[in-house]
Order: C-alpha cells, then structure tokens, then sequence
C-alpha cells in the first residue's frame, strides 16, 4: 500500500507535499487494519487453533 502511495505521488509530479500524502497513506492502513479486525475467521467457529 505505501510502495504504491509513493509510486502514484512520484508518477503525478509530486501533487501534494510529502507529509500530506504520508498522513493520508497511514490513515488508510489504520481503517483497512481496523476493518479486517471485524471479519470472522476463515477456518470457521467449530475449529480451533492448535497454536
């Protein structure tokens, strides 16, 4: 994801100032962290962990 933010800001010239698109990028990654937290497990809840 922040490979490809750095791609972008550097193959459009530089659209907005680095500290701008480095907040943007890290408020992405914390909603898409945030947002994978809520989905249920894909092994399902009638197996456990043997970890």
């Amino acid at each position: 994801m922040f490979v490809r933010a750095i791609t972008w800001w550097l193959e459009n010239d530089r659209p907005m100032p680095p500290r701008r698109i480095a907040d943007r990028t890290a408020r992405a990654a914390s909603a898409l962290v945030t947002e994978a937290g809520t989905w249920s497990s894909p092994v399902g809840p009638d197996r456990t962990s043997t970890a």
